[in-house]
Order: C-alpha cells, then structure tokens, then sequence
C-alpha cells in the first residue's frame, strides 16, 4: 500500500469519530445559551437529548459536510480561474466566503430546528409534566 492510500485510509478512519462526536454533541452550545449551563452539563444533556433522534442527525451531519466539502472545491476551482485586475478577484474571494458563511449559517439554522424539535419532545414525554397533568 503506497502513502497515498495510508493517507485516504487515515482520513476516512477520522470521519467516523468526527460523525459520532457530531452527533452526539449536536447542542452544547446552544444549551449554554439556552438553559445557562456549564461547559461539561450542556455536553451531558445533548448526548442526552440526542438520544432517540441519532439517526436523523447523522443524517444532517453528513449532509452539511457533504455541502460545505462541495463549496470548499468550488472555491479551489475558482482559484485556479485566471481572473485579471486586483477588484475581479476580491469580488470572487468576496463570493468565496459569502458562499461559505451561507453554508454555516444554514447548517446552524438545522441543527437550531433540530434542538427546539428536540427539545419539544423532550418536555412533552419529561416525567415532571407527566406528573402536573396526572
């Protein structure tokens, strides 16, 4: 086996860990925001909430990383364009970026849905509301 298929053997064998821990880990931050919690209990309560819905996640993940790989080649293929004239090419760097910042800000606006679906259904099946309505 020569260095090149080491290396696509190494790259693939990270994207697993990567999908898993992006799945799992799916709303941190957002519950810092949202219930005011510390670092390591955010982390506890996604892997928590995540549980159930795993697969459609995956599925979002692997999605968006398929999109932002797409624009990323994109961008290298509108590097190797020959454009002329200093304001040409900021307005294709302009473009660049502009394309991927819309690709984060779709994927956050996902996984945002994601959480508030999530965390819906974790209020309606929660044991303290089982209880009040009891």
């Amino acid at each position: 086996m020569n260095s090149t298929h080491w290396g696509f053997v190494c790259f693939a064998a990270m994207l697993i860990p990567y999908f898993v821990t992006r799945v799992f880990l799916a709303f941190p931050g957002l519950l810092v925001i949202d219930r005011n919690l510390g670092p390591i209990e955010a982390m506890r309560e996604s892997i928590r909430m995540t549980k159930g819905s795993r697969g459609r996640l995956l599925g979002m993940v692997v999605f968006w990383t398929v999109v932002g790989v797409v624009v990323r080649m994109l961008g290298f293929y509108w590097d190797e364009v020959p454009l002329e004239g200093r304001v040409v090419i900021f307005a294709a760097l302009t473009l660049k970026w502009i394309c991927f910042d819309l690709v984060f800000l779709l994927g956050q606006l996902s996984f945002a849905h994601a959480y508030v679906t999530l965390l819906g259904n974790a209020a309606q099946t929660s044991p303290s509301t089982a209880g009040a309505s009891a």
